[in-house]
C-alpha cells in the first residue's frame, strides 16, 4: 500500500472513531424528560402486607429555598428525635433546600390491621442528565442523599385512600436550579421513572 493511501486509511479511522464517541457520549449525556413540581405522577410502592409493589401516585408540591424556613425545619426536625441529626454543612458553595410532597395510595392498597406505615417515598438528586451535579466544572458527588423530615404514621393513623404529605430535604449548590428530583425504583427498573425539575 502507498504512503497516501495509509494516511487516507488512517484519517478514516480516526474520523469513524470520533463519531463513535460522540454518539456514545451524546447517549450519556441525553437530558431526562421531566415534568414541573405539581404534577401528580402514578407510580409504585412495595405495599407491608404482601412485599408486592402495588400503584400510587405523588407529586411534589413545592420546592423551598428560602433558607430562614429551611433551617427552622430542620432545627425542629433534629429536636424532635425522629431520625439522625442533620448535620451542618461544611462548603459555603452549598446549602440546604426542601421540598414538599403528596403521596396518595389507593383504597386497593394492601394494608395491615394496623394499616399503612411505610408511605414515605425516597428520592434522589441528580443532574439533568441523571448523572452527578457538575457546576462551573466542578462535579459534586455527594448530592444525591435526601433526608425525609415529615411526620411518619405509627400504626392505626393512615389506611388505604389516605394522602402522606412528606418532606424532604437536601443538599444543593447556591442558586443552581438545573437539577432534577428522581423517585429511587424499589425494583432497579429505572426505565419508566419520571424526573421532576428542580428551582
Amino acid at each position: 500500500m502507498k504512503k497516501q493511501n495509509k494516511i487516507t486509511v488512517i484519517a478514516i479511522f480516526i474520523m469513524v472513531s470520533l463519531l463513535v464517541t460522540g454518539c456514545a457520549l451524546g447517549q450519556k449525556t441525553d437530558t431526562k424528560k421531566s415534568v414541573d413540581a405539581g404534577t401528580w405522577i402514578q407510580s409504585q410502592k412495595v405495599a407491608e402486607a404482601d412485599n408486592k409493589a402495588h400503584d400510587m401516585k405523588y407529586k411534589i408540591d413545592v420546592i423551598i429555598r428560602d433558607q430562614k424556613k429551611v433551617k427552622a425545619a430542620i432545627e425542629e426536625y433534629n429536636l424532635s428525635g425522629k431520625g439522625n441529626v442533620i448535620g451542618e454543612l461544611d462548603n459555603d458553595n452549598l446549602e440546604f433546600c426542601m421540598a414538599k410532597y403528596s403521596a396518595t395510595y389507593p383504597d386497593t392498597f394492601p394494608q395491615k390491621t394496623f394499616g399503612i406505615t411505610d408511605v414515605a417515598v425516597t428520592f434522589e438528586i441528580v443532574s439533568m442528565t441523571g448523572g452527578d451535579i457538575e457546576v462551573d466544572d466542578t462535579v459534586y458527588k455527594n448530592l444525591k442523599t435526601t433526608w425525609e423530615i415529615g411526620d411518619l404514621p405509627q400504626g392505626y393513623d393512615f389506611h388505604a385512600g389516605d394522602t402522606y404529605h412528606g418532606e424532604i430535604v437536601f443538599v444543593m449548590v447556591k442558586d443552581y436550579k438545573d437539577y432534577l428530583i428522581h423517585q429511587v425504583s424499589e425494583d432497579d427498573e429505572d426505565s419508566d421513572q419520571t424526573y421532576i425539575k428542580g428551582e
